[in-house]
């Protein structure tokens, strides 16, 4: 075939174990000084495929991007204050690729290190061996070869405090690994394995984390913490006998007005003794029974002079599961918070107890009404209502 390798009775091919890399130009000695003996990556950067020296996490080499292409078989230093290059590509490295190369482990070596992949963790200088470490130390994982013997401080010696490690390098060798451990490590829930070592792709920037595991910690907190609700709008309250309630007559029955021809509201005029009402509100699948049940209730004392009530609201609440008798259950109400003798809009609260409140299927009656003896100069205008509960995540 015409220009192919074989026409030409030609064919490529390296001699060796050693290649020549071009390297980064960089003024700092983490990124622009390669040390002879020292673990050699590639970064795709924006300027294209650079090489440089294994730097520690936060100074380029710890990268997603890292591939580990050999050890140093000279020094390249492409700082200024070398003055050998200023620019990427100007120095050439050269790398060896294959052979067992003595290095030392983060932290305390063991005998059961051997077999297993090493990952590059910190940079070699000028008097410190390139350090090591197993998957899951380091920040990305970035593998550099086979650990085929555990050396000690001495030939022949028993002690190992120096943490030496022979690491093969040779790509083959990693073929006949046994993935197993790093499997485990992969499925673990073990903090730190597992999810912790998988990344999160997020271009739409939703989440803070960066792995599966931080992420899910997210949203699984958004789940248990956002506060959720259900809506109890004004026209969903009846008279206790069942009566629809509709514009207002006469205390002590409320009933609905049109407040200063703008608000929809239910008015509770002047009495001792205001008129209760009633509604009945289903359990959503999702509350979190451990947690509290709260009725919100908006609104505000009104009248024509100065305001001098401050009453709360009277909350009766009774509740039937599934399997339930026909009222067989005690009231759990609670009081609301106090309304301040103001003619502003104002929140109050009924916080009724978790250990009260069973879950789904269920409905809980609530009956609720300015308390006794509590509007006795005043009206009422209440605005809305609602109920606040805490989610929990559905495992079916």
């Amino acid at each position: 075939m015409a220009g192919g390798n074989f026409g030409t009775k030609t064919v490529a091919k390296l001699k060796g174990d050693i290649l020549s890399f071009p390297v980064n130009a960089s003024t700092t000695d983490a990124e622009g000084h390669i040390y002879r003996g020292s673990p050699v990556v590639q970064i795709t950067s924006t300027s294209g495929s650079m090489t440089v020296g294994f730097a520690m996490a936060g100074d380029g080499a710890d990268n997603i991007s890292a591939k580990f292409l050999g050890i140093a078989e000279q020094e390249a230093d492409s700082t200024a204050s070398a003055g050998t290059g200023s620019s990427n590509g100007d120095l050439n490295v050269k790398v060896r690729r294959k052979g067992i190369f003595r290095m030392t482990k983060n932290t305390t070596s063991a005998a059961s290190d051997v077999g297993k992949l090493a990952f590059l963790h910190t940079k070699l200088t000028s008097s410190v061996d390139p350090l090591v470490s197993l998957a899951g130390v380091a920040t990305y994982d970035v593998v550099c070869g086979l650990i085929v013997q555990r050396v000690p401080d001495t030939p022949g010696g028993s002690a190992y405090t120096n943490d030496w490690l022979m690491v093969d390098i040779t790509p083959a060798a990693w073929v006949d690994i046994d993935l197993t451990a790093h499997a485990a490590t992969m499925v673990s829930a073990a903090n730190g394995d597992g999810a912790a070592l998988v990344g999160v792709e997020d271009a739409t920037g939703y989440y803070s984390g960066v792995t599966v595991e931080a992420v899910l910690d997210e949203i699984g907190a958004d789940i248990v913490t956002a506060q959720a609700f259900i809506s109890i709008p004004l026209q969903a309250w009846h008279l206790e006998d069942g009566t629809i309630l509709t514009k207002h007559n006469a205390a002590p029955i409320p009933g609905f007005i049109q407040s200063g021809n703008e608000d929809l509201v239910m008015e509770w005029a002047t009495h001792a003794n205001p008129g209760e009402i009633i509604t009945n509100v289903m359990i959503p699948p999702d509350l979190d029974a451990t947690a509290d049940f709260i009725l919100h209730i908006l609104g505000m004392p009104y009248g024509g002079g100065a305001i001098t009530d401050s009453p709360t609201f009277t909350v009766q609440a009774f509740q039937i599961a599934v399997g339930g008798a026909v009222a067989s259950d005690t009231d759990f109400g609670v009081t609301s918070t106090e309304f301040t003798a103001a003619k502003t809009l104002q929140e109050k609260t009924s916080t009724m107890l978790a250990a009260n409140v069973a879950v789904a299927p269920s409905v809980i009656t609530l009956i609720i009404n300015p308390t006794d003896g509590e509007l006795g100069n005043d009206s009422f205008y209440l605005y809305g209502t609602w109920i606040e509960y805490t989610r929990k995540i559905l495992t079916s």
